[in-house]
């Protein structure tokens, strides 16, 4: 935990200073990785008791892949099994995370649970982010921390995976985004509203509130006021279009974490849609960043923002040319 709070100084570039920096990060990184199974373990506790009652009672499933092997006339049984594999798994994970053969049975069956949840016809999206993250951690190096913590190559070998998972998650949002984009070009050439038209929001608000015969904190507020949203709207697809890029550069890890977790609270204010499991993993993920400077720069900040970063370099480059031919002599 010391070391966790106390980062070495980045600015001193000897090759000592270089593994202080990456044993600091794999503590980070490691510690980090107990909290999420701690924490897995707690919300399949809840999971779990929300659901064994009810699903118990099933009588027939339209399974996907995972569940396909579950007979429909012992769903009973099969959900009792995955549910104390999932539990039990979880439970030894809290105590063991350096086993890499247990990371990947919670990993399966975390996948089960999820794929029974949404064996009845409907997609719940909230699981995908826990199974892609658990996905990742199966491939962290096996070994307990000290022994890991002891060798570069294995400290180094942790720290690709929990980069490489913080990649992938992120990654996710840039496709969202960019297939809004993609919706939005083709709308524009039908003459339809697209998600760039100030009152894009407004429509989207409209048609889900309508289509679950809900009613939202903030909705109305944003259908009457079309004007209001469109600015916030634009900004969240460029969060989620850029977060690829931001997971690229360790300087905007956090922005790009408060950002998203705010975008989620919006949605669930704006259009009654809950991404909680989402918000707690960007916070624990890509927020807590191992790779992330452990002292903040505004200026260093807004210049690596996608977009102003170029347009930071042009006017620069505009500025150097200018200066160029003010100092030239006259003829």
């Amino acid at each position: 935990m010391i070391a966790f709070l106390a980062p070495p100084d980045e600015h001193d570039h000897s090759m000592a200073a270089a593994l202080r920096l990456q044993r600091w990060r794999f503590d980070q990184a490691w510690l980090l990785m107990r909290i999420l199974y701690f924490v897995l373990f707690l919300r399949a506790l809840i999971f779990v008791g929300n659901s064994w009652a009810l699903w118990i009672e099933v009588e027939q499933l339209r399974p996907i892949w995972p569940t396909r092997w579950i007979p429909q006339d012992h769903i009973a049984f099969a959900v009792t099994l995955i549910d104390l594999l999932l539990i039990g798994s979880t439970l030894l994970g809290v105590f063991r995370p350096d086993w890499r053969w247990l990371r990947v049975v919670i990993c399966l069956a975390f996948l089960e649970f999820a794929a029974f949840a949404n064996s009845f016809g409907k997609m719940n999206h909230g699981f995908h982010m826990w199974i892609a993250i658990l996905a990742m951690f199966a491939l962290l190096p096996s070994g307990r921390a000290e022994v890991l913590r002891a060798s570069i190559s294995q400290r180094q070998r942790f720290l690709l995976v929990f980069r490489t998972t913080q990649i992938l998650i992120l990654t996710f949002y840039t496709l969202s985004g960019l297939i809004k984009l993609g919706h939005a070009v083709w709308q524009l050439g039908l003459g339809q509203v697209s998600a760039l038209h100030p009152q894009a929001l407004a429509h989207h608000v409209a048609f889900r509130l309508n289509q679950t015969n809900s009613q939202s904190m903030l909705g109305p507020l944003f259908i009457d006021y079309p004007l209001l949203g469109w600015p916030l709207y634009l900004l969240t697809l460029y969060l989620e279009t850029f977060a690829l890029v931001a997971a690229l550069r360790p300087r905007l890890h956090r922005v790009w974490a408060i950002g998203l977790v705010l975008m989620h609270l919006g949605i669930w204010l704006v259009m009654t849609i809950p991404f909680f499991e989402n918000m707690f993993l960007l916070l624990l993920v890509v927020f807590f960043s191992p790779f992330a400077p452990a002292r903040e720069s505004l200026r260093a900040t807004v210049a690596e923002l996608p977009g102003l970063a170029w347009l930071l370099r042009r006017r620069r480059r505009a500025s150097d040319i200018r200066e160029y031919f003010d100092k030239r002599p006259t003829a």
